[in-house]
């Protein structure tokens, strides 16, 4: 795959980093754990093949993931709660999660869809 085929791929509704989907699994396990489990076996099939002169190493992995538009829609209903909570400052700790920049890759993803039913 070349470069400017991988970054085609980067683009797709379909595919999110290890991070987004690494905090969405934390997020989404308490109250959708067969979502969680979807989005884990996306992590287990393996990133998307990338280009030969990549330099970027598990951290910038790329993965297909493939959810109907409602499962896309709980797991931004769930960010969007858990941004309030922060805001609110009702939850303790977070571990690291960033709520507002997963919430947005989802937003998008959630966009392209929406775009692709047109």
């Amino acid at each position: 795959m070349n470069q400017s085929e991988y970054r085609e791929f980067a683009k797709a509704a379909n595919v999110l980093g290890r991070s987004v989907i690494e905090e969405t699994i934390d997020v989404v396990l308490p109250s959708h754990p067969k979502l969680a489990k979807k989005l884990q076996s996306s992590i287990e099939r393996g990133p998307i093949e990338k280009p030969e002169k990549h330099e970027g190493g598990k951290e910038t992995d790329l993965f297909r993931v493939v959810l109907q538009e409602s499962e896309v829609e709980a797991i931004v209903e769930l960010f969007g709660d858990l941004e309030v909570s922060v805001a609110k400052e009702v939850v303790p700790d977070l571990s690291g999660i960033e709520p507002s920049f997963t919430l947005e890759q989802w937003c998008e993803r959630l966009i392209r869809y929406a775009e692709n039913d047109a």
